[in-house]
Protein backbone atom coordinates (compact mmCIF):
# COMPACT_ATOMS: atom_id res chain seq x y z
CA UNK A 1 0.00 0.00 0.00
CA UNK A 2 1.36 3.36 -0.83
CA UNK A 3 1.24 6.32 1.32
CA UNK A 4 0.58 9.96 1.18
CA UNK A 5 3.88 10.88 3.34
CA UNK A 6 7.27 9.66 1.74
CA UNK A 7 9.20 7.49 3.75
CA UNK A 8 5.74 6.22 6.23
CA UNK A 9 5.15 3.01 4.87
CA UNK A 10 0.86 2.15 6.03
CA UNK A 11 0.67 -2.29 6.47
CA UNK A 12 -1.98 -4.26 4.30
CA UNK A 13 -5.25 -4.41 6.23
CA UNK A 14 -7.01 -6.99 3.68
CA UNK A 15 -6.33 -9.86 6.49
CA UNK A 16 -8.12 -7.54 9.46
CA UNK A 17 -9.93 -4.67 8.38
CA UNK A 18 -10.82 -5.85 5.17
CA UNK A 19 -12.38 -9.11 6.94
CA UNK A 20 -13.97 -6.75 9.38
CA UNK A 21 -15.90 -5.27 6.47
CA UNK A 22 -16.74 -8.21 4.59
CA UNK A 23 -18.39 -9.93 7.63
CA UNK A 24 -20.23 -6.51 8.84
CA UNK A 25 -21.87 -5.98 4.74
CA UNK A 26 -22.59 -10.09 4.75
CA UNK A 27 -24.41 -9.08 8.13
CA UNK A 28 -26.25 -6.34 6.72
CA UNK A 29 -27.24 -8.21 3.94
CA UNK A 30 -28.80 -11.40 6.19
CA UNK A 31 -30.14 -8.71 8.24
CA UNK A 32 -32.41 -7.40 5.37
CA UNK A 33 -33.25 -10.95 4.46
CA UNK A 34 -34.42 -11.27 8.20
CA UNK A 35 -37.13 -8.20 7.77
CA UNK A 36 -38.37 -9.45 4.52
CA UNK A 37 -39.15 -12.50 6.33
CA UNK A 38 -40.54 -10.98 8.66
CA UNK A 39 -42.61 -8.42 6.79
CA UNK A 40 -44.05 -11.32 4.69
CA UNK A 41 -45.23 -13.06 7.80
CA UNK A 42 -46.66 -9.88 9.67
CA UNK A 43 -48.27 -9.01 6.42
CA UNK A 44 -49.67 -12.95 5.76
CA UNK A 45 -53.04 -14.54 6.69
CA UNK A 46 -50.79 -17.04 9.07
CA UNK A 47 -49.60 -14.60 11.57
CA UNK A 48 -53.97 -13.71 12.30
CA UNK A 49 -53.81 -17.58 13.31
CA UNK A 50 -50.86 -18.01 15.16
CA UNK A 51 -50.97 -17.95 18.91
CA UNK A 52 -50.97 -14.58 20.43
CA UNK A 53 -47.35 -14.94 22.71
CA UNK A 54 -46.20 -16.11 19.04
CA UNK A 55 -46.84 -12.20 17.89
CA UNK A 56 -43.91 -11.05 19.90
CA UNK A 57 -41.60 -12.11 17.78
CA UNK A 58 -41.71 -8.25 16.38
CA UNK A 59 -39.44 -7.52 19.43
CA UNK A 60 -36.75 -10.06 18.50
CA UNK A 61 -36.51 -8.00 15.00
CA UNK A 62 -36.40 -4.63 16.77
CA UNK A 63 -33.26 -5.98 18.75
CA UNK A 64 -32.01 -7.08 15.76
CA UNK A 65 -32.17 -3.48 14.43
CA UNK A 66 -30.65 -2.13 17.35
CA UNK A 67 -27.65 -4.64 17.27
CA UNK A 68 -27.62 -3.80 13.66
CA UNK A 69 -27.10 -0.63 14.18
CA UNK A 70 -24.80 -0.49 17.03
CA UNK A 71 -22.79 -2.71 15.26
CA UNK A 72 -22.26 -0.38 12.30
CA UNK A 73 -21.76 2.74 14.33
CA UNK A 74 -18.59 0.40 15.68
CA UNK A 75 -17.34 -0.29 12.59
CA UNK A 76 -18.05 3.04 11.22
CA UNK A 77 -15.96 4.29 14.17
CA UNK A 78 -12.94 1.64 13.70
CA UNK A 79 -12.90 2.18 10.11
CA UNK A 80 -13.60 5.84 9.63
CA UNK A 81 -12.98 8.03 12.56
CA UNK A 82 -10.58 6.29 14.54
CA UNK A 83 -8.74 4.92 11.38
CA UNK A 84 -5.06 4.10 12.39
CA UNK A 85 -5.78 5.42 15.95
CA UNK A 86 -4.59 2.64 18.24
CA UNK A 87 -5.20 4.04 21.38
CA UNK A 88 -8.77 5.21 20.75
CA UNK A 89 -10.06 1.59 20.92
CA UNK A 90 -9.68 -0.02 24.46
CA UNK A 91 -10.47 3.87 25.62
CA UNK A 92 -13.64 2.73 27.72
CA UNK A 93 -15.22 6.34 27.15
CA UNK A 94 -18.05 6.27 24.89
CA UNK A 95 -18.02 5.20 21.67
CA UNK A 96 -14.97 3.73 22.25
CA UNK A 97 -14.44 -0.25 20.94
CA UNK A 98 -15.08 -1.60 24.46
CA UNK A 99 -18.61 0.10 24.67
CA UNK A 100 -19.80 -1.34 21.49
CA UNK A 101 -19.31 -4.53 22.05
CA UNK A 102 -20.23 -4.59 25.13
CA UNK A 103 -23.74 -3.08 23.76
CA UNK A 104 -23.88 -5.55 20.82
CA UNK A 105 -23.11 -8.94 23.28
CA UNK A 106 -26.19 -7.43 25.63
CA UNK A 107 -28.75 -7.23 22.40
CA UNK A 108 -27.44 -10.10 20.59
CA UNK A 109 -27.85 -12.43 23.74
CA UNK A 110 -31.41 -10.52 24.51
CA UNK A 111 -32.32 -11.79 20.43
CA UNK A 112 -30.51 -14.94 20.85
CA UNK A 113 -32.63 -15.81 23.91
CA UNK A 114 -36.29 -15.13 22.30
CA UNK A 115 -34.82 -17.29 19.26
CA UNK A 116 -33.45 -20.82 21.07
CA UNK A 117 -36.61 -20.65 23.34
CA UNK A 118 -38.75 -20.43 20.29
CA UNK A 119 -36.64 -23.17 18.91
CA UNK A 120 -37.11 -25.40 22.62
CA UNK A 121 -40.50 -25.71 22.24
CA UNK A 122 -40.62 -25.69 18.45
CA UNK A 123 -38.63 -28.77 19.27
CA UNK A 124 -40.95 -29.88 22.19
CA UNK A 125 -43.24 -29.90 19.73
CA UNK A 126 -42.38 -31.70 16.87
CA UNK A 127 -41.31 -34.58 19.11
CA UNK A 128 -44.85 -35.18 19.84
CA UNK A 129 -44.22 -34.13 23.64
CA UNK A 130 -41.56 -36.89 23.80
CA UNK A 131 -39.14 -35.58 26.70
CA UNK A 132 -39.95 -35.95 29.75
CA UNK A 133 -38.56 -32.87 30.96
CA UNK A 134 -38.58 -30.24 28.27
CA UNK A 135 -36.60 -28.49 30.60
CA UNK A 136 -33.86 -29.49 29.66
CA UNK A 137 -33.50 -27.99 26.35
CA UNK A 138 -34.54 -24.70 27.92
CA UNK A 139 -31.60 -25.17 30.13
CA UNK A 140 -29.39 -25.54 27.17
CA UNK A 141 -30.53 -22.46 25.77
CA UNK A 142 -30.17 -19.96 28.93
CA UNK A 143 -26.89 -21.80 29.23
CA UNK A 144 -25.66 -20.09 26.29
CA UNK A 145 -27.38 -16.73 27.01
CA UNK A 146 -25.86 -16.82 30.56
CA UNK A 147 -22.22 -16.69 28.79
CA UNK A 148 -22.94 -14.52 26.32
CA UNK A 149 -24.05 -11.61 29.50
CA UNK A 150 -20.96 -13.33 31.27
CA UNK A 151 -18.82 -12.26 27.65
CA UNK A 152 -20.31 -9.02 27.35
CA UNK A 153 -19.96 -7.69 31.20
CA UNK A 154 -15.71 -8.78 31.04
CA UNK A 155 -15.29 -7.24 28.03
CA UNK A 156 -15.27 -3.95 29.58
CA UNK A 157 -13.48 -4.58 32.67
CA UNK A 158 -10.17 -5.57 30.87
CA UNK A 159 -7.69 -3.34 31.31
CA UNK A 160 -4.93 -2.50 28.69
CA UNK A 161 -1.85 -4.04 29.83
Amino acid sequence: MSSLIPGLKIPSFDNTLGALFIGSSLAGILYGVGCLQMFLWMTGKRAESDRPWFKTFPLSSALETAHQATMTAGIYRFLITDFLNPFALPSGAPGSAEVFVYAQSLLLACTALMIQLFFCWRIWMLSANAFEIPQRIAFTALTTILAMFSFGTNVGKNEPE
